[in-house]
This record gives C-alpha cells, sequence and structure tokens, in this order.
C-alpha cells in the first residue's frame, strides 16, 4: 500500500468531529492480506455505521469506504454491533449487511469481554 493512503486513512480519523470518548472509528494498525495488496483492518463501531446517512458525519464516513472499495482499507465489526444495527433505521441495517461478510465479524473472546 501506498504510504499516502495511509497517511489519508490517519487524517480522516484526526479530523472526524466524532466523539473521542465513543471511539466511532478504532484503527487496528497492522497490515492485513487483501488479495496481492496491503490493507489496513479498521475495526467499524455502531456509530460510524450509522454516520454514513447522517449529514454531520457523512463526508469522513463515506471517505473511509472509498478506501475500502479502492482496497486499502479493510473492515472490520462484531456481533455487538450487529445486535445494535438490528435496531437502526432500515437503510443503516441495509448498509450493514452490505458492507460485511461473516469473515469480517470478529469473534467473540475472553480477552475481548
Amino acid at each position: 500500500m501506498q504510504v499516502s493512503r495511509i497517511q489519508e486513512a490517519h487524517a480522516i480519523v484526526r479530523r472526524a468531529t466524532w466523539p473521542r470518548e465513543v471511539a466511532a472509528v478504532r484503527l487496528l494498525l497492522y497490515p492485513c492480506v487483501n488479495g496481492s495488496k496491503h490493507a489496513l483492518l479498521l475495526y467499524l463501531d455502531t456509530s460510524v455505521i450509522g454516520g454514513y446517512h447522517d449529514p454531520e458525519f457523512m463526508t469522513n464516513t463515506r471517505a473511509l469506504w472509498r478506501l475500502r472499495e479502492e482496497g486499502h482499507l479493510r473492515f472490520a465489526t462484531s456481533r455487538l454491533v450487529f445486535q445494535e444495527i438490528a435496531r437502526a433505521p432500515r437503510r443503516v441495517q441495509e448498509l450493514m449487511r452490505a458492507t460485511f461478510q461473516a469473515e469480517d465479524v470478529l469473534p467473540r473472546t475472553a480477552e475481548v469481554e
């Protein structure tokens, strides 16, 4: 991956207006293999997925999705986020289903607890 794309992802997170205590985007700063490329793995919680349609957060959130589409980022989430999104508006639920596959859901472990 080009260093400029990594810097771009970091810049998006730094300029984000999301509350820091919510930790809307948690970068896991280790490369993961994405085919023949390397991508950063990004853990997305409920607020990031909901922010995709929120005018206040839309620009930064959709920039992350563009980086993912280009193969520079890979998204991960948890079963808890899926449970929370089940109570969200339909378009947020649809985005969740369109974005994540089974292999993108992190397993629940004792370490996470």
